[in-house]
């Protein structure tokens, strides 16, 4: 930004871009400050309700993270964040807490000497030492905070963003975020996902949860908040950030853009350069496609994704969240990426130039149904990874028969699973339940049992359901998981109360869950 707009006394778009809220919760001389912030940002009208749909509210609790992001380059070249963040906590379990832990995914593994760096550390205002171990960062409390009462956070950190390696090896047995280009810069595209520290889960006798990173599996789920984010950042970039933007002042070179949102479990964005946006209207929910460059057929990807939300809305009912962005960006590994409100999809598909084949068709649907499962309906993505993995796959299926029919799912199935499944075999792997956590599987029977087995499992269940009542559980479960933790006990305690008369659930779940007869059931005697 120019020196003369900051400067300049704030008015309408730039007063609200550019409100210090940041030091205003960070510095505030006293609590009643601070809870009549609290207050303006739960109202109706109030500055995050924009970002929700009509209706849908956010606990009083819920933690807040206000944060100043700035995008810049050292004198080698090397990308960096700078952020000055502050987080108001409010202590939801029944103990007296002595720390703060938070997860910092930038500072995940494969960074080397480049890693995050912590500037400094306040609590209501008393500077207080940090310990960073891996993403794990531990914030010490001057005093204890009793059940029910708030501590301000206030944290400078500089984080670094690191270039994608075409060259760095993907282990056969696990797959890191960084392995996958989920907080990375490539082709000019900064991939940031969960930029941002945000506070871990605690339970009610005051432990934390601190199984941050786990390999094949996504980051440990953060309790749903609040998010207000101003990124100055040079204007050749586009943001594409989970939530809404509601404001922006530019000048020739940089741009400071306001981003909120409401009942997420994390923050992420994606810096695209010589960005198109494409967008639709479904219902209530916007839906916004980000492509680079001409070249790039973005008005199919937007078709794809307008006829994937509506067809899971149909079946899981609307989410809660008023926009869902798709961008067209680099990953390794894999074929997309998602994160609350924003599914990446990857620019190439195994070393060929981007196209919609059908793995990017499925890998999109499977990101976009994450937005149910996993995002607004949480889990624990290390003790139970099939809940997440499996519904997204399953909506990618509900969405394919509803596109392309009943044999084609079937087809798909055949590529997705049994095909792997029958090389997995003759590779001598054995035959294991969808079950298991996160570590007891390798990179490619993770996404196999976990992902595909369950899918087949949650298809098998809908065809003895029928649509009409396998739909009403999908509602039911959607709607009493929203902001919560979901385990397998629920799930299946749902599926028992909703089954038809006639419908076994404890065996279906038996023989395609909790023991590992994929082998034998799909493929038959070798």
């Amino acid at each position: 930004m120019s020196s003369g707009l900051v400067d300049a006394e704030p008015s309408g778009l730039e007063a609200r871009v550019l409100e210090p809220v940041v030091d205003a919760l960070g510095w505030a001389d006293s609590d009643r400050e601070v809870a009549a912030w609290l207050r303006r940002a739960h109202e109706p009208d109030g500055p995050f309700a924009a970002s929700l749909l009509p209706g849908v509210s956010v606990a009083p609790d819920a933690p807040v993270h206000a944060a100043e992001v700035t995008v810049e380059r050292d004198t080698d070249g090397d990308g960096w964040l700078r952020i000055r963040e502050a987080v108001v906590f409010t202590n939801p379990s029944a103990a007296t807490l002595d720390r703060i832990q938070l997860r910092v995914v930038a500072n995940g593994r494969g960074h080397g000497a480049r890693s995050t760096v912590v500037l400094g550390c306040w609590v209501d205002g008393v500077a207080v030492p940090t310990a960073l171990d891996g993403p794990l960062l531990t914030v010490p409390l001057p005093y204890g905070v009793r059940p029910g009462r708030r501590v301000r956070v206030l944290l400078h950190l500089a984080e670094p963003i690191p270039p994608s390696d075409a060259r760095q090896q993907v282990g056969t047995d696990t797959l890191w975020p960084d392995q996958t280009g989920a907080f990375a810069e490539d082709d000019g595209a900064l991939v940031l996902g969960s930029l941002l520290p945000t506070v871990l889960r605690v339970d009610r006798e005051g432990r934390w949860d601190t199984q941050v990173l786990a390999a094949n599996a996504d980051p440990a789920v953060g309790p749903p908040g609040l998010f207000r984010v101003t990124l100055d950042a040079p204007t050749s970039l586009t943001p594409v950030s989970t939530g809404i933007s509601v404001g922006r002042i530019s000048d020739e070179r940089r741009a400071t853009e306001l981003m909120v949102a409401a009942g997420t479990r994390d923050f992420s964005l994606v810096l695209v350069p010589d960005a198109r946006i494409l967008r639709a209207e479904i219902g209530a929910t916007r839906l916004r496609v980000v492509v680079s460059g001409e070249d790039v057929p973005g008005q199919e990807l937007l078709t794809v994704a307008d006829a994937a939300l509506r067809s899971m809305i149909r079946h899981f009912g609307p989410l809660t969240q008023r926009e869902i962005d798709v961008v067209e960006a680099p990953a390794r590994a894999v074929d997309g990426l998602d994160w609350p409100g924003l599914v990446l999809v990857d620019t190439s598909h195994k070393g060929r130039p981007y196209h919609l084949s059908a793995s990017h068709e499925w890998a999109l649907a499977h990101g976009l149904g994450h937005q149910w499962w996993g995002h607004e309906v949480g889990n624990d993505g290390l003790a139970d990874p099939w809940f997440d993995e499996g519904f997204a796959t399953h909506a990618a299926s509900l969405y394919w028969e509803d596109a392309h029919g009943r044999q084609a799912v079937l087809d798909r199935h055949e590529i997705e699973a049994i095909e792997p499944l029958a090389a997995l075999r003759d590779r001598g792997f054995p035959d294991l339940p969808a079950l298991l956590p996160s570590d007891g599987y390798d990179r490619g029977s993770f996404s196999l049992v976990v992902h595909q087995r369950t899918a087949l499992f949650l298809d098998l269940a809908r065809q003895a359901f029928g649509a009409e009542a396998w739909d009403a559980f999908l509602f039911e479960l959607h709607a009493r998981g929203v902001g919560r933790v979901i385990g397998q006990r629920e799930v299946l305690d749902l599926l028992r109360a909703s089954a038809p008369a006639g419908v076994d659930v404890d065996a279906l779940w038996t023989r395609w869950m909790a023991e590992g007869h994929a082998y034998e059931d799909l493929l038959g005697p070798r």
